[in-house]
């Protein structure tokens, strides 16, 4: 992967779709395992560690 990819995740709250997508940050707090994500509309954008529970792929836009 590389900085600005984007990451999508399926099925995250039950509703059998891909619901979350985050961006690979490359680098920051959590080494290359660095995202940039929110938890849901309205809360801050902040980086986070990568997770891979129902991550479905990555695609550069």
């Amino acid at each position: 992967m590389q900085p600005g990819d984007l990451l999508f995740y399926f099925n995250l709250d039950g509703d059998h779709a891909v619901d979350h997508v985050v961006m690979y940050a490359g680098s920051g707090p959590y080494g290359s395992s660095t995202v940039i994500a929110a938890a849901h509309s309205g809360t801050n954008v902040s980086y986070e560690p990568i997770f891979t529970f129902g991550l479905v792929g990555a695609t550069r836009p």
